[in-house]
């Protein structure tokens, strides 16, 4: 009884000093939010330490891994400042070099607190946001040419460790959604170019007949 107690306390601290570090990342370090905050920390930490007592997660066992939750934090703090970075040297370029795009991201994690996590993490980084789809992750990004794919996988692999869970082998990038429709490839024009030409050449023709129709 003892153990159990002391093992629900340190998961609750924990718990706490991880929602008030999102917290203050949230509201970007602003002492009144934190004050507004601080019941609802308790409350989110409470709750999620009661739910987790009941119903243990099958692989991880409900325990966060504090070494890989080490890990995590850096990774999470570094290409969230080099995203903001390149966020905004591409605001001061012109024209705006963005080529926005949806990538569907098939997840290895299992559904529950580790894919609401990476979902969260995702869209707390500048310059994308994610929602979870039918076992995916769906995210928006600025640049379809970044290197996303492998920093999903490095992300997701992180997380998994965080919950303990030994993840399936990363799946090979897929197509990206809606490239062809929003920005249409070079190949799509070379392709479209021959259709183009005729079309043309068949307007020109009707211009220079309808004078002697009339």
């Amino acid at each position: 009884m003892a153990a159990a107690t002391g093992a629900f306390v340190i998961g609750l601290l924990w718990r706490l000093a991880i929602f008030t570090l999102l917290w203050w990342m949230l509201t970007e370090g602003r002492g009144d939010a934190l004050a507004f905050g601080i019941p609802f920390i308790i409350i989110a930490a409470l709750l999620s330490s009661a739910f987790t007592g009941k119903r243990r997660s099958r692989n991880g066992h409900g325990r966060i891994a504090l070494p890989a939750l080490a890990r995590l934090i850096p990774f999470f703090l570094f290409h969230s400042l080099s995203g903001g970075i390149d966020v905004a040297i591409r605001a001061f370029k012109r024209p705006l070099p963005l080529t926005p795009d949806l990538v569907d991201y098939p997840l290895r994690l299992p559904a529950g607190p580790a894919t609401v996590l990476m979902a969260g993490l995702v869209s707390l980084m500048p310059g994308t946001l994610a929602i979870i789809c039918e076992g995916r992750l769906r995210v928006h990004v600025l640049d379809r040419g970044g290197p996303y794919w492998h920093e999903l996988q490095t992300l997701e692999r992180h997380v998994g460790a965080v919950f303990g869970l030994r993840l399936a082998a990363p799946a090979e990038q897929s197509a990206v959604i809606g490239a062809d429709i929003q920005n249409p490839s070079p190949a799509n024009d070379q392709a479209n170019a021959p259709a183009n030409a005729e079309a043309n050449a068949q307007a020109n023709r009707q211009q220079q007949v309808a004078p002697d129709d009339r």
